[in-house]
């Protein structure tokens, strides 16, 4: 009975997409995955049924003699142990996935960040602390770096940038 459910569950998941779930956005390859992880117990529950019960059943056995046959209650219990480990591996598949905060979609190929700008900036900042303090991506600071219009320290491969810099850019009328 729970392996059926686990397998119409698991059949639904299959053909499902993109999905949120426990605050996790589960991508559709995962969730096929998922979704055969449930289907197995079933499965698994129906071969072993064939194989083991079909060697016990007699013309002259009553239904009563077959489920007490010790046989038949270890095909049940080949069931229950499939439905556990399925159920473990679905839950590990979908909580291994970290949590993204609701209302929040990111593009991969441009990451907007809309956080809040401290109350007072660090008098010499990152890149992503301007771009949180202009309110623009990281990518549109360092455009402006490289264009000459905001001025910046290279430090290796990153940039510091002094909070007067940007506050007189800010002010500055475009040229």
């Amino acid at each position: 009975m729970c392996s059926g459910a686990a397998f119409i569950i698991g059949l639904i998941l299959l053909f499902r997409g993109n999905t949120r779930l426990f605050e996790r956005n589960i991508p559709a390859a995962k969730m096929r995955a998922i979704g055969l992880i449930l289907i197995a117990p079933f499965i698994i529950a129906v071969c072993a049924g064939f194989t083991l019960v079909s060697s016990i059943i007699d013309e002259n056995a009553t239904f009563d003699q077959m489920i007490s046959d010790p046989t038949v209650q270890n095909v049940t219990l080949i069931e229950y142990g499939a439905l556990g480990i399925a159920l473990l591996l679905a839950a590990y598949n979908i909580f291994t996935i970290p949590k993204e905060p609701a209302g929040r979609v990111t593009a991969p190929s441009q990451a907007y960040s809309f956080d809040l700008p401290p109350a007072q900036p660090p008098r010499i900042m990152t890149v992503a602390e301007v771009a949180a303090y202009l309110r623009v991506t990281e990518a549109d600071v360092i455009e402006l770096i490289e264009a000459g219009k905001l001025g910046a320290a290279r430090i290796g491969d990153t940039y510091r940038i002094a909070k007067i810099a940007v506050d007189d850019f800010m002010t500055r009328k475009d040229e």
